[in-house]
């Protein structure tokens, strides 16, 4: 999650890895120790991608698609590939350039 004060996103937050790590355990099982945590690597990954697009953008909405939609599924985590949608890209580079 991003962090907000005021109304306005900050640049830092927090991800809660036993979540991520419960959700990935309801698909792969808790067998193969190695796997489990190659794919726990991978879905993190994807979670702090989606939170620094929040904080780069200063954007609280989410898109319709991709990295940056409202929530990830363990199934999409577990692809590891997941498309960074134009908008998204846009309002990174708006952002950057901003003075936030």
């Amino acid at each position: 999650m991003t962090y907000s004060s005021d109304g306005e996103l900050l640049h830092f937050g927090e991800v809660e890895c036993d979540h991520v790590r419960h959700s990935l355990e309801r698909v792969l099982g808790k067998g193969y120790p190695e796997k489990r945590q190659t794919a726990l690597g991978t879905a993190l990954g994807m979670v702090m991608a989606h939170e620094i697009y929040h904080m780069m953008a200063n954007a609280k909405g989410h898109t319709g698609a991709g990295i940056t939609k409202h929530s990830l599924s363990a199934e999409e985590m577990l692809a590891g590939e997941l498309a960074i949608p134009d908008a998204a890209r846009k309002a990174v580079q708006h952002g950057a350039g901003s003075s936030h």
